[in-house]
């Protein structure tokens, strides 16, 4: 949740920035343990130039969850860069979030540890409240997926986490990516179950003061064209009579009605312009909270060659201008009418949009090595002008 409606500010070391009202954010890859670009490799990333001007939000990928509290020198050295005149440093303003799990850390293993008792959550989010002390992020993305995620008891552990992180830190920023299907990931459901509709009954007591508003976005991980929209309406009408069941108690899969602005929709990196445009647009006119990037290889300072990559989703294979001309053209849009508080049913049903189908034809993409498909928009559009 943002509050107020357009900027959250965060304190962060010697500096104070902004979450903006739109973003472009980009998961760069820092590290793999199945890769030399490990959780211990000692490297220098650097960006690409396209990555300084066309991203105002960067996921550092991933933090591997079974070595919590540990983050890879990796992030920190990049992180450290942060408005510095350093080769391929990070922009003053940038926000940095510290990605955990993705697709191979939520099989392998297949249960987090320290979402295993509250006790073990909460003594590890004592150590994450002080990342952005000790590593320079403003934030963290539970990329919890599956089969990590989808055990019940999991998700009583992740909010007893995030309650407790937010208690020692309330300025941490906290982004939840989703496949855009309900029960998928039980845990994630939970959490923004708490986070945006508290008033929903859940099977367990948990520190409700701080995790409504906890979570300040929620990214849809469908990467083909626009097909992330389509998945818009599981979340931010998810409360709704018409999204749940009639037996007792009205059950609904994910009884959470986010904010439009609240929301973000996937992007592959490889996209063509045309795309990549289109789905600015797309942003702007629904009142949206910006786009999420998967995925985006760095440059290791020694080699000046990119380091871990993954595949054809990869942004820095074309490396184009159209993500700086997007961002620019989300920070010219007027204001959104949609602001990013604090979601209740009745203060989200009065803005949401009739329930587009949920049924499209592409599939979720996880966060891990080559899976999904280009758009095929190559072709290069003019940047729209508003």
């Amino acid at each position: 949740m943002w509050r107020p409606a357009a900027l959250i500010m965060l304190a962060v070391v010697g500096a104070t920035v902004s979450f903006p009202e739109r973003i472009i954010g980009m998961y760069v890859l820092l590290a793999d343990d199945k890769d030399v670009y490990n959780s211990q490799a000692e490297w220098t990333p650097q960006l690409w130039p396209y990555q300084q001007t066309g991203a105002n939000v960067l996921f550092f990928t991933f933090v591997n969850a079974s070595l919590m509290p540990d983050v890879p020198p990796a992030f920190t050295k990049l992180a450290r860069s942060r408005g510095t005149d350093e080769e391929g440093a990070v922009p003053e303003g940038t926000i940095i979030m510290f990605a955990i799990g993705g697709e191979a850390g939520s099989k392998h293993p297949d249960t987090w540890d320290w979402l295993t008792s509250k006790a073990k959550a909460e003594a590890m989010a004592e150590h994450v409240a002080q990342w952005p002390s000790k590593h320079g992020c403003d934030g963290i993305d539970i990329d919890i997926e599956v089969p990590a995620g989808r055990h019940e008891e999991t998700g009583e552990m992740l909010v007893h986490f995030v309650a407790k992180l937010k208690s020692l830190n309330p300025d941490i920023l906290i982004t939840q990516p989703v496949f855009g299907t309900a029960d998928t990931v039980r845990s994630v459901d939970r959490l923004l179950e708490v986070a945006f509709n508290p008033d929903a009954e859940q099977e367990f007591d948990y520190d409700s003061t701080h995790t409504e508003g906890s979570v300040s976005a929620v990214g849809i991980m469908r990467y083909a064209g626009t097909n992330a929209e389509t998945y818009l309406s599981v979340y931010t009408q998810g409360c709704l009579p018409s999204r749940c069941s009639t037996r007792p108690h009205g059950y609904c899969p994910v009884n959470a009605c986010v904010p439009r602005a609240n929301m973000l929709v996937g992007l592959e990196g490889n996209a063509g312009d045309g795309s990549i445009f289109k789905v600015q647009r797309d942003v702007v006119q629904g009142g949206l909270g910006g786009m999420m990037v998967w995925e985006a290889s760095v440059r290791d300072a020694a080699s000046g060659q990119a380091a871990l990559r993954y595949g054809k989703m990869d942004a820095s294979i074309r490396k184009s201008p159209a993500w700086a001309s997007a961002l620019q053209n989300m920070k010219d849009a007027p204001k959104a009418n949609l602001t990013r508080e604090a979601a209740s049913p009745a203060l989200t049903r009065a803005s949401l949009d009739p329930s587009p189908s949920d049924t499209p034809s592409d599939h979720a993409i996880h966060h891990g090595r080559d899976h999904g498909a280009s758009d095929g928009g190559a072709g290069v559009l003019q940047p729209i002008q508003f």
